[in-house]
């Protein structure tokens, strides 16, 4: 009886250790890499962001300086998603649809299927409806701050046209051919 308290005790201990260490590596496995006002940026995202550059860009090399660069993307990107949703900007059904129409194009034009595309790109059902809407977010956003910003005046468009590419500009440009067709 004593001998089975000790082994129940010894087996016991040793799944306490085996969980303390799966533990500890499962906390290893994922880590915060930036943190963007109350959102998080983990190092998975950052791997999954290099690995599908990779995949894009066969030919680069992956070094500090583009983890860096990729970083700061996800960062941007992360930033403008808060503005998109501060700005509560919507994504309709017909715009949904539109993307999905050119990624199903874009496979056909690889010469694989729509799924195909989605299992190459790592990619689920609700991952893709996310990328979509995000990524339409995003061009919203991006296109809104342009916008926002250019601003050409009267006097600005008076000196483009007195500039010499002005003038070029609104010179006359004929493009003549000659056909040539004999008959007897």
């Amino acid at each position: 009886m004593h001998r089975i308290q000790i082994f129940l005790q010894l087996l016991l201990i040793t799944a306490a250790l085996c969980l303390i260490n799966n533990a500890q590596a499962f906390e290893a496995l994922d880590s915060t890499v930036a943190v963007v006002e109350d959102d998080v940026i983990l190092s998975s995202e950052l791997n999954q962001r290099i690995e599908h550059l990779s995949r894009k860009q066969p030919n680069i090399v992956i070094n500090d300086s583009i983890k860096k660069e990729v970083l700061d993307q996800l960062i941007t990107e992360k930033l403008q998603l808060r503005i998109a949703q501060r700005l509560n900007l919507k994504v309709s059904q017909e715009d949904f649809q539109t993307r999905i129409d050119e990624i199903k194009a874009r496979a056909q034009s690889e010469s694989i299927g729509f799924n195909e595309y989605l299992i190459r790109e790592h990619l689920t059902d609700s991952k893709l409806r996310q990328s979509i809407i995000e990524s339409i977010a995003l061009q919203r956003v991006q296109e809104g701050n342009v916008n926002n910003r250019i601003q050409v005046t009267e006097r600005e468009i008076d000196e483009y046209l007195s500039s010499a590419a002005g003038q070029d500009w609104l010179k006359v440009r004929f493009r003549l051919s000659h056909i040539l067709l004999p008959f007897d």
